[in-house]
């Protein structure tokens, strides 16, 4: 029976259902198949600023395009201070295609002044290590000067409160290399809205803005005082020939709170000082095949066969990725020996995206030799670029051997027809979306074929019933006719008359008991939390009784109940009560220092203390 009754819930009139949902899951996820694990997968290093002064503060990313997690090995940052780490994870959109990515964060402090390099970071997928690039770094002693890093005094004639600057990865640069600049705000005080009223402009080439900036909310200490720094503009620039380039000064203009009752917002603006850039010339001479890019490549040829036949042509692809100006890219030529012809390299994929710190440009060529004659060949492939942090020219290059016979080599093609691009357009994400679709729209056309013919059915079935119901005779019984009942029926069970209904009273109302009155318990004292500190407590654990004790205190001092308290509800009354805006802000620095702890298992076990004192004094 229970077969029976499961079959009764599937039945052939929910089979267009079944269809139309089949198709909705492959038109969904088919697509994306192989996109956001598969493809090739990327891990890259990068930097908010290549130079520091001493006691400032950046932040170094590891992002991983082509997964959506894997399991980091963090390098030796050696001098560098780290401050905290996150964890970001999502999709994004590269030349078509749906990607995952993941991105480890840390937030460094700098030693003292010196040239550094943070070593290669590695991250396992499925099995599988990959190693990042590394990172040079210049940490200068005292104030940088010209936007180069953090002020590290306050601008001349900026308000101590709120200022606004232009701050610039590095500024002593090459022709094409590419410079990050930044506006940023500084403040001690609540902003309400910021608006750009100009933006910075240099005297020669054009700023990009970048529309993926990833500078998250940090602290910085100027002239001794504690700040909150936020990134507002962010923009990409190349700069062309040497000299010096000057940005104008950034504009903003914001709404801080007033001692006016009647306007308690005042609209203020804020300008920031201009800014110098050097731009250094190259050296000369520039070796052979320099290709005029100036910045950070990686270079990746996929393998060859090392045999073909006469007759038959050897496909060599290359990618290229790095972050110098775009428009001055020109493949490189491959010179093929005698008995080998080559033809123009095509260009098989290009795209110029942001990876959330500077823009990137990738570009796979693709380059076709023809066998002319038999022999033993070497064609090196060679490209030539300008690494302005080692201020060094990098070749890089890789000998292609190549033997060519009378028989056939294995998997090249005829000279008769040019080659054509080996991957197949029907295993690519966009093939296998292409696929979904043909499929969802073969389903939709069954799943409206099987619902016309099923109201077909019904429509001819309640046809048949008007006319069953039609040809039917009326039959009229006789009221007066004598009842013939059957022998062999039993007579009717005599019932005696029933007891007249009794009415139904309703029940008594509920007694409802008065609402308990709410006492906290705050029995425990701070004492218990500094005992946290030095017996040996982990730091989710102390930051739990801490975030805890926190409601707690909060709950009485209000008169409310504690599963009533929030964030949000701690800083509106703190603010309505009088605190400074200091006082403030340390508590919303608390508590979000407790969640990233409890809640994302980020590491502040070096300011446990700092984290006690504030709550104590704010709460006490």
């Amino acid at each position: 029976m229970k077969y029976q009754s499961f079959f009764k819930c599937y039945q052939i009139k929910d089979i267009p259902q079944c269809l139309l949902a089949v198709a909705v899951c492959l038109l969904l996820f088919m697509p994306f198949e192989g996109s956001a694990q598969g493809g090739k997968i990327i891990f890259q290093a990068t930097t908010s600023k290549k130079e520091v002064a001493t006691g400032g503060s950046l932040q170094v990313s590891f992002k991983l395009v082509g997964s959506v997690g894997g399991t980091l090995r963090e390098p030796d940052f050696g001098g560098f201070r780290a401050g905290g780490m996150q964890e970001v994870s999502g999709m994004q959109i590269i030349n078509g295609d749906v990607q995952g990515q993941h991105t480890w964060t840390f937030n460094l402090i700098a030693p003292a002044a010196g040239d550094y390099t943070i070593p290669e970071a590695k991250v396992v997928v499925n099995g599988k290590t990959y190693i990042s690039n590394p990172l040079k770094i210049k940490v200068i002693a005292g104030a940088v000067r010209n936007g180069g890093s953090s002020p590290n005094q306050l601008p001349a004639g900026a308000d101590p409160k709120v200022f606004v600057t232009t701050e610039l990865n590095t500024t002593n640069v090459y022709p094409g290399q590419q410079i990050i600049c930044t506006v940023n705000i500084y403040t001690q005080i609540n902003l309400s809205g910021i608006d750009m009223v100009s933006v910075p402009k240099p005297s020669q080439g054009s700023l990009k803005e970048m529309e993926k900036y990833d500078s998250p909310q940090t602290e910085e200490f100027v002239g001794g005082q504690r700040y909150v720094k936020q990134a507002i503009y962010a923009a990409s620039f190349f700069p062309e020939t040497a000299g010096t380039v000057t940005l104008s000064p950034a504009e903003i203009r914001t709404a801080v709170a007033s001692n006016n009752i009647l306007a308690p917002r005042q609209i203020v603006s804020l300008k920031g000082q201009a800014v110098n850039l050097n731009v250094k010339p190259l050296p000369q001479p520039s070796p052979a095949g320099f290709t005029g890019l100036v910045g950070n490549y990686q270079v990746d040829m996929q393998e060859t066969q090392d045999s073909i036949g006469l007759g038959e042509a050897l496909v060599v692809n290359l990618e290229v990725r790095g972050n110098s100006n775009p428009q001055l890219f020109a493949p490189p030529v491959i010179p093929a020996p005698d008995g080998l012809e080559t033809f123009e390299p095509a260009i098989k994929g290009e795209d110029t995206f942001e990876n959330g710190q500077e823009v990137i440009h990738t570009q796979s060529i693709e380059y076709t030799f023809s066998a002319k004659a038999a022999g033993d060949y070497t064609c090196t492939p060679t490209f030539v670029w300008f690494d302005p942090d080692s201020n060094k020219y990098v070749t890089w290059q890789k000998p292609i051997r190549l033997k060519v016979g009378n028989g056939i080599g294995g998997n090249t093609h005829l000279l008769t027809t040019p080659l054509q691009n080996t991957n197949s357009f029907w295993s690519s994400p966009k093939g296998i979306g292409a696929i979904a679709l043909i499929t969802a729209g073969i389903l939709g056309l069954i799943y409206f074929l099987l619902t016309r013919k099923k109201k077909a059915k019904e429509q001819h079935e309640a046809a048949v019933v008007e006319e069953e119901k039609e040809e039917k005779p009326i039959v009229r019984q006789d009221h007066f006719a004598i009842e013939q009942h059957d022998r062999w029926q039993p007579k009717p069970l005599e019932i005696p008359n029933p007891a007249p209904p009794q009415p139904i009273m309703p029940p008594p109302a509920p007694v409802v008991p008065p609402p308990p009155v709410y006492t906290t318990t705050n029995n425990d004292n701070w004492s218990i939390l500094e005992e946290k500190l030095y017996d040996g407590t982990d730091q989710k654990t102390f930051y739990a009784l801490l975030y805890q004790k926190i409601k707690d205190v909060f709950a009485t001092k209000a008169g409310m109940p504690v599963v009533q308290v929030a964030p949000p509800t701690i800083i509106h009354w703190m603010t309505q009560k009088g605190y400074s805006s200091t006082q403030v802000q340390d508590m919303e620095w608390a508590l979000r220092t407790c969640e990233q702890v409890m809640y994302a298992a980020q590491d502040h076990t070096s300011e446990r203390e700092r984290a006690l004192e504030v709550c104590r004094a704010c709460l006490s």
